[in-house]
Parts: structure tokens; C-alpha cells; sequence
């Protein structure tokens, strides 16, 4: 669905992801660091970095994403 702000999930745009939390199927929380467009799949990624058990992030944890299907937002 989209809208003249961006594309939205569930009822929040994209943009407003960056510097949420958000946990996977087996609990892992991460913190959405920002949106990036792969010009070669036409797709967003969603980097992400891993929190460590205070909830801070932990430089050399970043990975990037395709969807938050099945992801718990916070």
C-alpha cells in the first residue's frame, strides 16, 4: 500500500521504522537503522543491528533484510 509519504506497513510508513525495535521469531531484538534501495532488485533492504541485553546496539551486528513478515515491531 502506498501513500505520498511511502510505503506502508501495517498502519506505519517505512520511514518511521528507523530507530525501532523489532524482534524476530525467536526473540532476537534489533534495532531498524535505516532504508536502503538495492538498485539491482528494485527492493528495500532494512538494516538492522543487533541489541545486546540492555537494549544497546552492537557495532559489528548489522545485517540487512528484505521484509519484517513475521517480525514483532516495538
Amino acid at each position: 500500500m502506498r501513500n505520498q509519504t511511502g510505503t506502508k506497513i501495517n498502519s506505519m510508513n517505512a520511514a518511521d521504522l528507523v530507530g525501532r525495535t523489532v524482534a524476530n521469531s525467536h526473540g532476537a531484538a534489533f534495532q531498524v537503522r535505516g532504508l536502503e534501495l538495492d538498485v539491482g532488485t528494485g527492493t528495500i533492504v532494512i538494516e538492522l543491528r543487533e541489541l545486546d541485553d540492555d537494549g544497546q546496539p552492537m557495532p559489528g551486528t548489522e545485517v540487512g533484510i528484505a521484509s519484517l513478515n513475521g517480525w514483532q515491531v516495538y
